[in-house]
């Protein structure tokens, strides 16, 4: 996705990145699929292909203006896992934001 206002004057070094606005349900796919590539990218036995899923990941936060997500290490064996807070698909309970809350549904 380029912005093809003037490609004529654009070239490779003074072409000027867009930055997109977007809602937030989009915000949240875009990352998601950047949670998934990072994910990806930490199952790659080449160093330069896990760095080039990175940059990837890195540019689709950078173009579409999305703050860092936090995450969560997570422990398996010898692996470590790090996963967004609420879970890839945001249906998980934050375990930071639920300290000291009530279940829900108690009265």
């Amino acid at each position: 996705m380029r912005d093809h206002q003037d490609d004529s004057a654009n070239t490779e070094d003074n072409e000027e990145t867009p930055i997109y606005e977007v809602d937030a349900d989009t915000e949240d796919l875009i990352q998601t699929a950047v949670g998934c590539i990072n994910t990806l990218a930490s199952t790659q036995f080449d160093p330069e292909h896990r760095k080039n899923l990175q940059i990837i990941a890195d540019e689709l936060i950078y173009r579409f203006g999305i703050d860092s997500m936090e995450v969560e290490e997570l422990q398996y064996g010898d692996e470590i896992l790090y996963k967004p807070r609420g879970g890839v698909f945001g249906d998980e309970e934050d375990a930071e934001a639920s300290k000291g809350e009530a279940p829900s549904g108690s009265a």
